[in-house]
């Protein structure tokens, strides 16, 4: 079973409220919806390729921050899916990550 100091971010709580601020400014600009899974959640954008950029360096710093945290991009005509996959008992995370990108979600 996964050690649970593991689950744990390693962002200052400025860094985490930048963070979520820009998590917030995307998903107000191409966030559609989501679905949660039984490990993580699925999100759905408006693609673009500025989108797609701002999710890979979203991708790129959460991963480094959260490295439980497994995600994947995939590109349909005009959406791009972003999964998001953890053990479970890291699902809270993913859902309050979810809960960011909505717009009008909870930043911390």
């Amino acid at each position: 079973m996964e050690d649970q100091a593991a689950i744990a971010g390693r962002l200052s709580a400025d860094d985490y409220r930048r963070r979520l601020a820009n998590i917030r400014e995307i998903g107000d600009r191409a966030f559609l919806m989501s679905e949660d899974r039984p490990d993580g959640a699925t999100l759905t954008f408006l693609n673009s390729g500025e989108v797609h950029e701002e999710l890979e360096a979203i991708v790129q710093a959460e991963s480094a921050c959260c490295p439980f945290l497994v995600f994947g991009i995939t590109e349909r005509h005009d959406r791009l899916d972003l999964v998001i996959s953890t053990p479970p008992e890291a699902l809270p995370i993913v859902r309050d990550l979810v809960r960011s990108f909505r717009p009008g979600g909870a930043i911390a």
